[in-house]
């Protein structure tokens, strides 16, 4: 808390910003500075959390040592990316206790149709696509296999959906496997 006072103070924070985590941050949903304010405040900037070392705990743990600790601090922000590696399928209940979510990051590990479920169009589902699709051979039946299931279970819940490629730490030498996803995607996506 201390930290972001003196962000603010210092005027540090950038109400801009393009990226959150690693999705984008484009929204007219933030509040804009009021008149006469000199710099930008954390409602008006979004904040991303995760808790990646709670990702085996029960929702119950996960709740009472990170949601409940770090409430006060995420919800001074205007917007809120919350997740990222660990699995939130089963835990979307405590996430809802976070006034500000936008998005909830649906990671490989994650059961994106009980996410898409559990979310029930109250916030992105932002699907995180196995990277290993992309790591040596470009894998495009398992890819469009989990970015069909994913939009199905969006539609039937309508529950907004962004499909983000990260965690690409290797494409094999192959820059031309990330042109192939992206014509993937997008062509399931104009499908449906």
């Amino acid at each position: 808390m201390s930290t972001l006072d003196q962000c603010e103070r210092l005027g540090l924070l950038d109400p801009e910003m393009q990226y959150v985590h690693c999705t984008g941050a484009y929204t007219k949903d933030l509040p804009p500075l009021e008149a006469g304010q000199a710099a930008p405040t954390a409602k008006n900037v979004w904040a991303f959390g995760m808790a990646q070392v709670f990702a085996t705990m029960s929702p119950a743990m996960h709740e009472e040592y990170e949601i409940e600790l770090v409430r006060p601090l995420y919800e001074r922000f205007g917007l809120l990316y919350y997740g990222c590696c660990e699995p939130l399928h089963n835990k979307i209940d405590i996430v809802r206790k976070l006034k500000n979510v936008r998005k909830i990051s649906m990671s490989p590990w994650a059961d994106v149709a009980k996410g898409a479920e559990n979310i029930h169009g109250d916030y992105v589902l932002s699907l995180k696509p196995n990277p290993a699709f992309l790591a040596i051979e470009f894998d495009s039946e398992n890819m469009a296999r989990t970015v069909r299931n994913a939009v199905a279970a969006c539609r039937a819940n309508e529950t907004p959906l962004e499909v983000i490629q990260k965690d690409v730490s290797t494409i094999g030498y192959h820059l031309d496997y990330l042109d192939r996803w992206e014509k993937l995607v997008m062509g399931i996506v104009r499908d449906v």
